[in-house]
């Protein structure tokens, strides 16, 4: 008994919706009827009068030729993020054997300063975050430091300092005889 009434129920509000929607569309059609006959409908589209100067065979021939350049991978960054990778992922007795001669002289800096944490991280990263590392770009690797570059120091530039360390060296055991020792060196 209750399930016929909730039928009947629902039937009735469904009906009362259906009218309503259907009076709705009839107030609308009424309003925009004077609109539509001014030229608002769809039928008056303008057609369009556009002739393209290429041709259909050279844009297919330039979209294969960067789709290939684009979708092969290029050697050395494919070398160089196996480097790093083979790098965080060896041992501390292995690191030693591996070779970072195909690496900047920034990421190789980067890498030899980092530590078991940092290299876990970037062993565990993804190709896509471990090349922006690479370039030097923020790489969104959690504890391992985006690499700098590192400039190669002019040849005359080493001179002066080499000289004050070598001074500094030759005056240390003269300081080692005090009471602290870890200052010799200090500058």
């Amino acid at each position: 008994m209750i399930a016929r009434i909730a039928k009947a129920l629902a039937a009735g509000v469904a009906a009362i919706w259906r009218g309503i929607t259907s009076i709705a569309d009839d107030v609308l059609n009424f309003a925009l009827a004077p609109l539509r006959a001014l030229g608002g409908g769809h039928g008056n589209m303008p057609e369009p009068s556009f002739t393209p100067d290429v041709e259909p065979r050279d844009l297919l021939t330039e979209l294969r030729a960067q789709s290939e350049q684009s979708s092969a991978p290029r050697a050395p960054d494919r070398d160089a993020l196996r480097t790093v990778t083979q790098y965080a992922n060896a041992s501390q007795a292995q690191r030693p054997t591996v070779d970072l001669s195909g690496l900047s002289k920034g990421v190789q800096a980067t890498l030899l300063t980092m530590d078991e944490h940092e290299l876990k991280a970037l062993s565990t990263a993804g190709p896509a975050a471990v090349r922006r590392f690479i370039d030097g770009k923020q790489h969104g690797i959690h504890g391992v430091p985006v690499v700098r570059t590192v400039n190669e120091p002019d040849s005359r530039a080493l001179d002066v300092p080499q000289q004050v360390l070598l001074e500094r060296v030759r005056r240390a055991p003269a300081k080692a005889a005090t009471s602290e020792p870890h200052r010799a060196l200090r500058m």
